[in-house]
């Protein structure tokens, strides 16, 4: 459905990644990565770009009004709409889209309880987030973009949104999410990618039934009895040893319970920045010491060159 090849923008460098239809995908990172230059570039807002953008195997600058219109943008900002109600901005919506289902307003306002009576400026920023998404989603798009949707939202309506958000879904809407944190959607998500500064960190598929595993912080202990339980940690700063395990919690209860290192460790769920960050400094770890291996060998003579070296230095002195 969307396919991001090459994409370079002010704040990103050689993005790529590619939405199937029906997807429910979630491009995360930081603040300041370039997640919101990026889906300007894509949506066309940005103009300053390099890279292709395909949309439904068409080039996304090239698409006619009405196939721009299957694809709705929320932005992460307030309306600043003076004077307008929000039953006139909804209406105003379903008029431009050529709504037809009349009901979908009353049930959307219905479910994420707005008052539409209210002017745009005077609502809570929650309301007020909730009238652009809803106004999005009366259109029944093909492809729904949200940048930071919980954003003033309370933990009730951020769930009822998500909840809302994976109906449609399964029924067919392919929706792109730009969170800072994965775990925001973790539960919907079957497809992801990871920016951070700018650069393209990683992109896969969820796997099915994906339990995150734990990350065990260790900070001043017997590095030794640390080793002899969990082994090679999968990070080190300074004194702090950190380890992605797979083991239950019981398990690693019971081994840090038996090492005697219970107040000197933390144990929790890893986020799955936190999880890419790791695997990839230990992935570059590894390949800079195979690197090194590899040049010491190249440059290392051989015993027979040695030898040879010496014989040709013994002749030139006789």
């Amino acid at each position: 459905m969307l396919k991001v090849t090459g994409l370079s923008c002010s704040m990103a460098e050689q993005i790529e990644f590619h939405m199937d239809t029906g997807d429910f995908y979630v491009l995360f990172g930081p603040d300041d990565s370039g997640k919101t230059e990026i889906i300007n570039a894509i949506m066309g807002i940005s103009k300053r770009y390099a890279g292709s953008v395909l949309y439904e195997g068409k080039e996304i600058k090239k698409l006619s009004m009405k196939e721009r219109k299957t694809i709705r943008y929320v932005p992460d900002e307030i309306l600043m709409l003076y004077g307008v109600r929000v039953k006139k901005y909804l209406k105003n919506m379903a008029r431009t889209y050529q709504v037809k289902d009349k009901e979908l307003v009353a049930q959307l306002v219905e479910y994420f309880e707005i008052d539409t009576k209210e002017y745009l400026t005077e609502m809570t920023y929650e309301g007020n987030k909730l009238v652009s998404i809803i106004g999005a989603l009366l259109t029944s798009p093909k492809l729904l973009i949200l940048d930071e949707p919980f954003n003033f939202l309370t933990e009730e309506m951020s769930e009822k949104l998500l909840s809302y958000l994976k109906k449609k879904n399964e029924e067919g809407m392919s929706i792109l999410l730009l969170l800072e944190h994965f775990e925001d959607a973790d539960e919907n998500a079957n497809s992801y990618v990871y920016i951070k500064e700018g650069e393209l960190i990683h992109e896969d598929r969820v796997p099915n039934d994906w339990i995150p595993p734990k990350k065990i912080v260790f900070r001043k202990v017997d590095v030794d009895k640390m080793k002899k339980l969990f082994g090679e940690p999968d990070s080190i700063h300074r004194e702090e040893y950190t380890y992605l395990s797979e083991f239950s919690w019981e398990e690693i209860g019971e081994k840090v319970t038996a090492c005697g290192m219970e107040k000197n460790v933390v144990v929790q769920s890893a986020r799955m920045d936190e999880i890419l960050d790791i695997r990839c400094k230990k992935e570059e770890s590894q390949e800079s010491e195979i690197t090194e291996i590899v040049t010491e060998q190249q440059v290392a003579p051989t015993i027979e060159e040695t030898t040879e070296t010496q014989e040709n230095g013994k002749e030139n002195e006789e």
